[in-house]
């Protein structure tokens, strides 16, 4: 890696910007993240509550934020029966509103490259309800952070670069605009994301919550988790985020021989993209299920500004993985010698 030295020093301090080397082992993250403040905030809570152990939680621990259309489509059991049969052990879990100000700093280096209309059609369709995040320990703990672990699991926003040992697939995402979860990439993103996600006392308590997770039963653990989704998941609208059953829905509902209807069903058949104040328009009155609205939307707006990079253009979690597997040990062993040294 040319600039990402592993061997270098960590200054006495030991802020998050300082620290970022040993926490991305993508060099244009370091760069994009140094002078984010959103983070520092997060940094001193966890620093706070575990101590020199900081490490442990980094390397350790994940999330999955199981988000709007997740919940719409009663996907929580099966995300957290996938956790289980990944031996992530789920440790707490919090109700959070990624609202349009989160959405905008979580994507913040990815949205340039992004359309108005994806970037309104993302915050329409996280407004729907709340999202479940959940936060989990790696029973097998090594070289490769839980977070890099877990967004290998959850498979790429891409169907053609997923298989179906991919969390993705298993929930039958069919569009990348409704990913379903999210997780943080690397222990980076974990620490700048629950800064953003949680406010300074609730993500205070979610550690400690986190922290003495190991002295309460597994078993009785697991059990509180998954009744809390269910019934976090009964109290949203329900829907089956198909593009194929909400367009038989709106037309139903609005009449297949409409302008509008039509027209969307032209755009559908011959994959054409049209503009999402077009799809609301057609779409208006206030009959239709707004989840039908949405999933059709997301299959006919244009996603991506062309010819436009992102500010982080992401590796290929495969590449990622391997310098974490790597260089793992040595990042590890460098933050527990600079907590313990400061």
């Amino acid at each position: 890696m040319a600039s990402h030295n592993c061997n270098r020093k960590m200054p006495m301090q030991i802020e998050y910007g300082a620290s970022l080397s040993l926490l991305t082992v993508q060099d244009a993250k370091i760069q994009a993240y140094r002078n984010d403040f959103v983070s520092e905030e997060a940094w001193e809570i966890l620093r706070q509550v575990w101590k020199n152990r900081i490490g442990e939680f980094l390397y350790g621990h994940s999330f999955v934020l199981i988000k709007p259309e997740a919940l719409a489509r009663r996907c929580g059991q099966s995300v957290l029966s996938f956790l289980h049969k990944k031996r992530l052990v789920p440790v707490a879990m919090r109700q959070v509103s990624v609202d349009r100000n989160a959405a905008h700093l979580i994507w913040r280096f990815q949205w340039n490259a992004a359309t108005v209309d994806r970037v309104r059609l993302t915050n329409m369709v996280n407004a729907q309800s709340h999202s479940i995040l959940v936060l989990v320990r790696d029973s097998d703990p090594g070289v490769i952070p839980a977070s890099v672990k877990l967004w290998g699991m959850k498979g790429s926003a891409h169907a053609d670069r997923r298989n179906e040992q991919h969390l993705r697939t298993l929930l039958r995402m069919h569009n990348r605009m409704l990913g379903f979860v999210h997780t943080p990439d690397e222990p980076a993103d974990l620490v700048r994301d629950l800064s953003i996600l949680l406010g300074g006392p609730a993500l205070g308590a979610l550690m400690r919550d986190c922290a003495a997770a190991p002295s309460r039963p597994v078993i009785d653990l697991s059990t509180g988790l998954c009744a809390e989704v269910r019934r976090i998941e009964a109290a949203s609208l329900k829907n089956e985020i198909d593009p194929v059953g909400s367009m038989a829905r709106l037309e139903e509902t609005l009449g297949e021989r409409s302008p509008g209807m039509r027209m969307l069903a032209d755009a559908m058949q011959s994959h054409i993209k049209i503009p999402l104040d077009v799809v609301l328009d057609a779409t208006g009155g206030g009959q239709a299920q707004l989840w039908d609205v949405l999933t059709v939307a997301s299959e006919l707006i244009q996603h991506d500004r062309p010819g436009v990079k992102p500010l982080i253009d992401a590796r290929a979690v495969g590449e990622v993985t391997s310098r974490w597997a790597e260089h793992g040990a040595v990042l590890k062993n460098a933050l527990d010698e600079s907590i313990h040294a400061f």
